[in-house]
C-alpha cells in the first residue's frame, strides 16, 4: 500500500512539473488577446514587451492591412540592445519563425526609454504585417505572436 501511494505521488509530481514548466515557458500570446491598445506580453531582464494590433491603409483605394506592433520599455538605468524574431504563427504555418534572418535586426532602447513599432517600418522586430484583406486567396488565420530567439545585451 505504501509503495502504491509513493508511485502515485511520484507520477503526480512528474506531471505537475511538466505542466508547470510548459505554462511558465509559454512564449506565445494568442491572437485574440492582441487588441488596438498596448497589451503587456512579458518582461525579460528589465525590458517589457507590449503588443498591439493596428490597421493601416498601405495602398490608396485598397482595404487596410492588419499589423502587430511591439513596444519595448527599458526599465534599466543603462541602454540595451535586443535581437529577436517577431514571429507570426498561423493555422497554416509561420512567418519569421525559428532562425529566419529576414526581419532579425538589432533594436537599441535607451535607458529608461521606450521604442514603439510603426506599421510603416516594414517587416522588422517591432512590426509585422499579419493580414492583407486584399489577398482573397489566402486562408491563413493568425493564431499567435511570439518573441523567439531573444538576446539582450
Amino acid at each position: 500500500m505504501k509503495s502504491h501511494v509513493s508511485v502515485k505521488l511520484t507520477l503526480f509530481l512528474i506531471g505537475f512539473f511538466l505542466f508547470a514548466g510548459r505554462s511558465f515557458s509559454q512564449e506565445r500570446i494568442p491572437a485574440e488577446s492582441i487588441t488596438s491598445e498596448w497589451t503587456f506580453f512579458k518582461e525579460v531582464k528589465g525590458v517589457k514587451f507590449y503588443l498591439k494590433e493596428e490597421k493601416a491603409t498601405v495602398y490608396e483605394g485598397k482595404e487596410p492591412f492588419t499589423f502587430v506592433l511591439v513596444k519595448l520599455e527599458n526599465t534599466n538605468n543603462k541602454p540595451v540592445k535586443l535581437l529577436y524574431n517577431l514571429a507570426a504563427h498561423y493555422n497554416e504555418g509561420c512567418n519569421n519563425c525559428n532562425n529566419a534572418q529576414e526581419a532579425r535586426k538589432p533594436v537599441e532602447v535607451p535607458a529608461n526609454q521606450t521604442v514603439e513599432g510603426r506599421y510603416d517600418s516594414g517587416n522588422c522586430p517591432t512590426s509585422i504585417m499579419v493580414y492583407n484583406p486584399n489577398n482573397k486567396f489566402t486562408s491563413w488565420k493568425l493564431t499567435s505572436i511570439a518573441i523567439e530567439n531573444l538576446i539582450i545585451n
